[in-house]
């Protein structure tokens, strides 16, 4: 009889504390379906519009920068004779228009990763792979000071002898023509 009524007993406080429980797991947001964010950490932007993105699109065009698009992946391809000194990872000064007209044109998109890829040539593939590698982290931390809005930004570099599109050299002698940072993207439809 004892243990009848310690069970009973035992039933009835389980009854009480487990109520008690579920509204303190509520009353802290942990069970709320509100709290979960559906966007994947995405901000909306409500102030792009098709007319601004064509018209960005339009100047880097006219300034030399290509942009490849197919379904929802974008690629953004900056000959670096634009952007960088000959030989180095270092930004020209003048160049800076350019590139903040392409983080213009990055901030119109809600990505949740990118990836600048960076390609060169040289006649020794370890400095040439080494200035690629200078010049795509150069790129990721301007990107990233201008507060684009992704999760992951990451590098990658290639040497121009894994390129399919690399040529010998232009009319001045130069042989970086084909070197170029791309950067590449997905835009997330939501």
């Amino acid at each position: 009889m004892k243990k009848n009524s310690l069970n009973l007993l035992f039933v009835i406080f389980s009854l009480l504390i487990l109520p008690a429980c579920h509204h303190a797991r509520h009353a802290r947001g942990y069970a709320h379906v509100q709290n979960i964010d559906t966007t994947i950490g995405i901000k909306q932007r409500t102030q792009v519009t098709d007319k601004e993105v064509t018209r960005i699109e339009n100047e880097l065009k006219s300034k030399g920068v290509s942009i490849i698009s197919v379904g929802q992946d974008y690629r953004v391809i900056i000959p670096a004779e634009l952007v960088y000194y000959y030989q180095s990872p270092r930004l020209q000064w003048h160049s800076f228009d350019i590139v903040n007209l392409v983080v213009d044109y990055l901030k119109q998109f809600r990505t949740v990763s990118m990836r600048v890829d960076a390609y060169s040539q040289d006649k020794d593939k370890k400095r040439a792979g080494a200035l690629s590698l200078a010049r795509a982290r150069t790129m990721v931390d301007y990107l990233w000071s201008q507060a684009i809005d992704t999760r992951l930004l990451y590098t990658q570099a290639h040497t121009m002898n894994r390129s399919p599109t690399a040529c010998c050299e232009d009319l001045s002698g130069r042989g970086d023509v084909p070197t170029r940072v791309e950067i590449t993207f997905r835009n997330a439809v939501i």
